[in-house]
């Protein structure tokens, strides 16, 4: 579902105009099994409750679960995929059914010039491949750090993995990282062990890593220097052109 630019009002004031996007994006990802862990009494923080946004930026919340969640203003039903590109300044406030008792609150800043947003290595907490919740502040270290970002579905990313893992086993003064997006533990369990992966798999189940490293597709290998994202390569990549992006980016 395509939402068009539209209205946003704050105490009867609005802005409204046609604007041209920013390129910043905020995607966010509702998981499989959402309702049911909320149902649980499980606090899930997938957007924040308090959001700050400027007028041309967009968000994308993609809905997994399989039933209809609302999100502020926003209303996305199972399966589909919500994109919005905020075109008025104002603030609004709306329910959220995972943070039950609580409203999400959106605020909608004038457009700055030049408008961009900065990528990063995010330090929270997500599980890996084995179900274990892990830090990412982990990953930190003095050396570079490659994140591939992937899922079980995508074909380009099935070819490029093995060629990431045998990176990694030659280049130790290198970490990599491989970021799953939308697949659950089992499934990449099992998966990794078909391709043989032995790097670290995370669970990015909530979208929080990519939106922070500013990628919303697979494959995607970012490289990551002071917890600063410095480069990304989008679409699959070689063993050559891997080589090659660590090089001039490192």
């Amino acid at each position: 579902m395509l939402l068009g630019i539209g209205l946003i009002t704050s105490c009867g004031q609005s802005d409204v105009r046609v604007v041209e996007p920013t390129g910043v994006v905020d995607r966010y990802v509702v998981a499989s099994g959402t309702y049911q862990r909320v149902m649980r009494g499980e606090i899930v923080q997938i957007i924040p409750r308090k959001l700050e946004v400027h007028v041309g930026d967009e968000i994308i919340i993609e809905n997994q679960d399989n039933i209809t969640h609302m999100i502020g203003p926003f209303t996305v039903r199972a399966g589909e995929t919500l994109r919005h590109v905020w075109a008025s300044t104002g603030t609004i406030e709306g329910d959220c059914t995972f943070i039950p008792d609580q409203k999400v609150t959106i605020r909608v800043l004038p457009q700055t010039q030049p408008r961009t947003k900065k990528s990063f290595w995010p330090e929270i907490q997500v599980e890996n491949v084995d179900g274990a919740t892990v830090n990412t502040a982990d990953f930190n270290s003095d050396k570079v750090l490659v994140v591939t970002l992937w899922s079980t579905w995508c074909v380009p990313c099935r070819r490029e993995l093995p060629q990431l893992q045998k990176f990694a086993e030659a280049n130790s003064s290198v970490s990599i990282v491989a970021v799953n997006l939308g697949d659950d533990a089992p499934s990449v369990r099992a998966y990794a062990n078909e391709l043989g992966l032995t790097m670290p798999i995370l669970l990015d189940a909530y979208g929080r890593i990519s939106s922070a490293v500013g990628v919303a597709s697979v494959p995607a290998t970012t490289l990551i220097r002071d917890k600063q994202v410095v480069a990304t390569h989008l679409g699959e990549i070689s063993a050559k052109e891997l080589v090659q992006f660590v090089s001039q980016n490192s």
